[in-house]
């Protein structure tokens, strides 16, 4: 009984297979024909010519370099073309973004004027643009089909640039001299009124963290959108170096002492805590600070207890934390 069972079961599973295997096959011949089919249909209406809207970039060329443009310009066309499926699906895909190079050397031919204000029609340039697009594909419209344009002659001064940025030292580090810039100026072109006003230009703001040794960083200078800047790059080099915090015990010295008198402090020195570069520790000295105590401050009023301490000379390589105390009292005697 059981050996029939077994029989009954090995039966089935091969009846089942069959039934799968021909169901498969006939699953993959319709798939294959439903691909063929969309493959064809794909090719047929790829074939054909279709209308679209596509964008392109642009870019103003042939402008002298004594004009500037004082209208705002286009930084794209809209187009309206026609052309086989495959070309305008391929441009659809590939999408170039190398912008057109629109040509404006010819409206200022022969002409001299300060200010130069003109229209200039897009349409012109419809055989230019298809030269510019994928073969076999025909220019029927474009957007803006005119550009209401104005230049302006412009004048030339050399200025200095600036940095602006975020520079921020990783722990123990900071600058070390000045933030270089190469070149530290340039020649900038811009409406004399304007131009008149203008010393200096700004970089792009920079910004860079963590910094521990000599950064070096290009950019470029920000026109503001006003001014005409030939040469727009420069480098920006960060001289970095470590520090450390030490201190020194001073002596106070009295300034402006009141004639016949003698000015006793309590205490005579004073701490001073600062910062300096690991490079420059070895070589301080007590000579380069002076502490003061300026006796035109005493008021001789019975109030007044004690004066206050300042550091009036101290190596620009360091940075002064603290000075402790700041305050010290005194006593004041008449000279015999």
């Amino acid at each position: 009984m059981q050996n029939k069972l077994i029989k009954e079961k090995k039966s089935s599973k091969k009846l089942l297979l069959r039934i799968l295997k021909k169901i498969n096959r006939r699953t993959v011949t319709f798939l294959i024909f439903v691909l063929i089919s969309a493959v064809l249909w794909l090719l047929n209406a790829l074939s054909k010519t279709y209308s679209t809207e596509i964008s392109i970039p642009v870019q103003y060329v042939g402008t002298p370099n004594n004009y500037m443009s004082h209208s705002t310009m286009p930084q794209e066309f809209t187009l309206q073309v026609e052309g086989k499926g495959f070309t305008i699906l391929r441009y659809k895909i590939i999408k170039t973004i190398i912008p057109f190079k629109f040509d404006l050397s010819s409206y200022f031919s022969m002409k001299k004027d300060s200010v130069i204000a003109t229209k200039i029609a897009t349409q012109t340039f419809k055989r230019q643009i298809e030269q510019y697009l994928y073969e076999n594909i025909t220019v029927e419209d474009i957007n803006p089909k005119l550009i209401d344009a104005t230049f302006s002659m412009i004048t030339f001064k050399k200025v200095a640039v600036l940095f602006t940025g975020d520079i921020k030292f990783a722990p123990q580090y900071w600058l070390k001299g000045n933030i270089e810039i190469t070149p530290d100026s340039i020649i900038i072109g811009g409406p004399k009124n304007i131009l008149d006003t203008v010393n200096a230009v700004y970089t792009k703001t920079i910004q860079k963290n963590d910094i521990r040794q000599k950064t070096v960083k290009n950019t470029i200078v920000d026109n503001r959108g006003i001014f005409k800047i030939l040469n727009p790059e420069v480098k920006i080099t960060v001289n970095a170096e470590k520090f450390t915090e030490t201190s020194l015990r001073l002596p106070i010295r009295t300034i402006n002492e009141p004639l016949k008198t003698n000015v006793m402090l309590f205490p005579d020195n004073a701490t001073v805590k600062f910062l300096i570069s690991l490079q420059e520790f070895e070589r301080i000295d007590t000579s380069n600070f002076q502490l003061v105590a300026d006796l035109s401050q005493i008021n001789y009023s019975p109030e007044q207890e004690q004066i206050k301490i300042d550091l009036i000379s101290y190596p620009e390589t360091v940075k002064i934390l603290n000075i402790n105390p700041r305050e010290v009292s005194f006593v004041i005697s008449v000279k015999k």
